[in-house]
């Protein structure tokens, strides 16, 4: 996950730094915020995965950190399978002390907004990490209060609604600067004009891309863990593992220097 998928997922989102916001076009701009998207993910559950297998070695379990959010139907459900040590904590640790949901809609608004913004504060002292504990702080209380039941009901429509918010909230995550952040947004929206724009730039990036972030996608969903809980015991799957270590192993050898991305935070 971290140096198969992250790491080479990841240059996508350098090219676009690189090429620079303002000159990036819209279709660009969305498949450069699924690309970010998935490395995170990858790049973030492969660190865990691998803390959890040392910790094993040596006789010791860890909790499960990941639980496929993208699968998630709702922002508040996201949260409930990303992450999940953190969101725990904050739960047993503010939310729960703060009165939870027990004390009426007003106090569940100002827990839900003290968690979030401590969530953003935990990040990192900058405005876009606020910023994306704010924006949060709202799906989330409109999702409680009135979205919940829609949602619940038509999947369909939850599905498009996760996949237009996430990217979005993560774009806020990943840009420090709030005027670049202005500029990805009106680029992902059409409503700031770019400056040399390519319209072509889509053709070529997703090209260059496409198997791996179709494969990064397959990964979201449970589909590969199945097959391996299926087959774990076969010859097959054992030298497909060993195959997959020492390419890791190779890949790693031939690559510069990349750590996790959540060593930054």
């Amino acid at each position: 996950m971290k140096v198969l998928l992250a790491n080479r997922i990841g240059t996508l989102w350098n090219d676009i730094q690189t090429i620079g916001f303002q000159s990036i076009s819209t279709p660009l701009a969305w498949l450069g915020a699924l690309g970010y998207s998935l490395q995170l993910y990858f790049d973030f559950y492969g660190y865990t995965l691998m803390a959890m297998g040392i910790r094993r070695m040596l006789g010791f379990h860890l909790p499960n950190n990941f639980n496929h959010p993208y699968m998630a139907g709702s922002v508040t459900e996201f949260w409930r399978r990303w992450h999940i040590t953190l969101g725990k904590w904050l739960k047993d640790y503010v939310y729960i002390p703060l009165g939870g949901n027990r004390k009426g809609k007003s106090r569940l608004a100002f827990n839900l907004l003290l968690v979030w913004l401590f969530t953003g504060l935990w990040h990192g002292a900058g405005w876009n990490f606020v910023l994306w504990g704010l924006t949060l702080f709202a799906l989330i209380l409109l999702e409680k209060l009135y979205l919940k039941p829609f949602l619940d009901k038509w999947s369909i429509f939850a599905r498009l609604y996760m996949l237009l918010v996430i990217p979005i909230t993560w774009m806020l995550f990943a840009i420090r600067n709030p005027k670049d952040i202005c500029t990805y947004f009106g680029r992902m929206f059409g409503t700031v004009p770019g400056i040399n724009v390519n319209a072509a730039d889509i053709a070529k990036y997703f090209g260059q891309y496409r198997w791996l972030l179709l494969a990064g996608i397959f990964f979201c969903f449970p589909y590969g863990q199945r097959w391996f809980a299926k087959y774990k015991n076969s010859i097959f799957c054992t030298v497909l593992l060993f195959l997959v270590f020492w390419f890791s192993v190779y890949q790693l050898a031939n690559g510069i220097n990349n750590p996790f991305m959540y060593f930054r935070f």
